[in-house]
């Protein structure tokens, strides 16, 4: 077995599709280590192996669950209908009422200073969103980079499957 094989990985994506030929971390929100008091925690790997300090690690994943909640919410899900439920194997996300759910799970253990971070760098990115702070091309990137367009369209498609009539508002709260 090569030493790559014996490296932990990162996150996975969950039910969305990833473009595997864009850079394994699109961040959409820099995480400072030292503030969030993660730094001394051990160092994490991305889908393709490459090595994340915690720091990176938490902008990934935090990124990956907020667009993951983009598309419910662009869907027409409001805000309060969406349960999101982060432990130290991933992220999930359900919203019985609309008969979709999300998982994004992590092969590491996400420690508990970590899912601090991620908690606060989620609200942040949805606050951001929400008030027109976020980059429209860091944004651009991170829809491309997560395929976006495509993901709404197959869970919407899924939705529809199961009866659900949608209502599509950008930014339903």
């Amino acid at each position: 077995m090569t030493k790559k094989n014996n490296k932990k990985q990162g996150s996975k994506h969950g039910m969305f599709k990833i473009n595997p030929g864009r850079q394994s971390h699109v961040p959409l929100i820099s995480v400072d280590a030292k503030v969030e008091g993660i730094a001394g925690e051990e160092e994490y790997y991305s889908q393709q192996g490459e090595p994340l300090t915690p720091a990176e690690f938490v902008e990934a994943f935090s990124t990956t669950v907020f667009m993951n909640l983009l598309v419910l919410r662009t869907i027409g899900i409001p805000r309060k209908e969406i349960n999101a439920h982060l432990d130290a194997d991933g992220c999930f996300m359900i919203s019985p009422n609309y008969k979709v759910a999300t998982g994004i799970p992590s092969l590491q253990p996400i420690t508990a200073p970590l899912r601090g971070a991620i908690i606060r760098s989620v609200r942040r990115l949805t606050d951001d969103w929400e008030h027109n702070r976020l980059d429209p091309e860091a944004l651009k990137a991170a829809k491309q980079y997560f395929c976006f367009d495509q993901n709404l369209r197959e869970v919407r498609k899924s939705m529809v499957s199961y009866g659900v009539k949608l209502e599509t508002s950008a930014k339903n709260k």
